[in-house]
Formats: C-alpha cells, structure tokens, sequence
C-alpha cells in the first residue's frame, strides 16, 4: 500500500506475534501502556486519565471517563478481555488511583 506516496507495509502474521510477544516480555511501563492500547483501542490521550475506579471487572468493561477531542465527552467503553485483564493484574501494586499514574503521582 501507498500513503501520500511513501510505500507502506504491513506486518506479517508471524511478525506481528513476535512484536507482541516482546512487547510482553519487555519490563516496563511504556511496553504495558503500548499492549494496554493495542488490546482495548485506547486513545493515547485516554490511557492516562483512567482510574482503578473506572474498570468494572463485573461487567468487563473500563468506563470512559472525560473529555476528548474538542470538547467531547468520552463515554466509551472498552472490553475487559482476557489479556487486558491479565495486562491489569500484572499492574495493580500501585499505589495510584491512576492505572497508569505519571511521574511523581
């Protein structure tokens, strides 16, 4: 595929099992937010506004909460499914009300 005339490409089936897989194994907070947003759709913006209070565990779901692109509310939901929920109890020591709390917080 061409986009704005520089050649694109895919990954491969294969090579993109073994990206996810690094991304897995590879101990640190920015690999957990890129497999977090890969497995739920999650904005950018979005990842960093979540609380542990936001994630309905029950009903599967984490609650959009805030605002996003000009103004908006949020209101979405994302799956809780099987790998995220094992992406979360990998993460929840923290001591945060945040999922993925900044710097200092």
């Amino acid at each position: 595929p061409r986009l704005n005339h520089i050649e694109t490409g895919m990954l491969t089936t294969g090579e993109r099992a073994r990206f996810i897989d690094a991304a897995r194994n590879a101990y640190s907070r920015k690999a957990g937010q890129f497999m977090f947003r890969l497995f739920t759709g999650m904005r950018h913006g979005e990842l960093f506004r979540h609380e542990w209070a936001h994630i309905d565990f029950e009903r599967g779901v984490i609650i959009g909460e805030g605002v996003g692109k000009g103004q908006k509310p949020l209101g979405r939901e994302h799956s809780v499914t099987r790998p995220v929920r094992e992406l979360l109890a990998g993460i929840g020591g923290n001591s945060s009300a945040c999922v993925f709390p900044g710097r200092g917080a």
